[in-house]
């Protein structure tokens, strides 16, 4: 299965200029945790899985790196790797990080945001079906689970994740109407302007006819002066 994800301009992408300045060795303590972390609260993903040793690049498009996911039962893997690299794995999925977030927490429907071209799969199709089997009904939460890293701030952080999602919903609505109204009047002005060229190419067809019937005259006319 594979398409194209649509192309959104997404508050993620901008702060992805910033991320791109991370070194993404800093990322991995964090990425081992916050895997560990899910493993204790929803081992059954990882059995479910780690018996068909399926491996999964998960490609968040509006960050400058990818994860590799390998949810094996004993020793799962789970770090950022540098987008552009050549990267093996039983299946890859991609969409916007908000996407995969609702995809991983089961809060939309995926079959819907693959058809709609929110999201692109590409690969082992059984592996993405063992995935998606795996994560129903686990009821995710993705915030509530990874702030217990954050001990004993833990109610803290839950409070600062949840007013940046808020304020990060709010930020992106607004891109995503500044985006729709840049790109309507763009397409309007692009019909003007094909409406203009064919009116200009109307008239230079009219001008080329009438040149040719001048120029038939004025030979009609020098062929009567020189036969009287």
């Amino acid at each position: 299965m594979s398409s194209d994800t649509k192309s959104d301009l997404s508050v993620v992408l901008i702060l992805g200029i910033f991320l791109k300045k991370i070194p993404l060795s800093l990322l991995q303590p964090f990425l081992a945790k916050s895997l560990q972390v899910v493993q204790e609260k929803h081992p059954r993903i990882f059995e479910r899985l780690s018996s068909e040793e399926f491996d999964f690049i998960i490609d968040a498009i509006d960050l400058p790196f990818v994860f590799y996911l390998k949810p094996s039962q004993t020793s799962p893997i789970l770090k950022a790797i540098k987008r552009g690299e050549n990267l093996q794995a039983s299946a890859t999925i991609k969409g916007t990080l908000s996407n995969l977030l609702q995809l991983f927490e089961g809060s939309a429907d995926g079959d819907a945001m693959f058809f709609s071209k929110e999201l692109v799969i590409e690969g082992s199709t059984a592996a993405t079906v063992a995935l998606r089997n795996a994560i129903d009904g686990e009821d995710m939460d993705i915030i509530n689970d990874l702030s217990e890293i954050f001990s004993p701030f833990e109610d803290i952080t839950k409070k600062i994740a949840n007013k940046t999602i808020k304020k990060y919903n709010f930020l992106q609505t607004n891109l995503n109407k500044i985006t729709s109204s840049v790109l309507s009047r763009a397409n309007k002005d692009i019909s003007s302007l094909k409406n203009r060229l064919y009116d200009m190419e109307e008239e230079l067809d009219n001008l080329k006819i009438s040149i040719n019937k001048i120029k038939k005259e004025e030979i009609r006319k020098k062929s009567d002066y020189n036969n009287p």
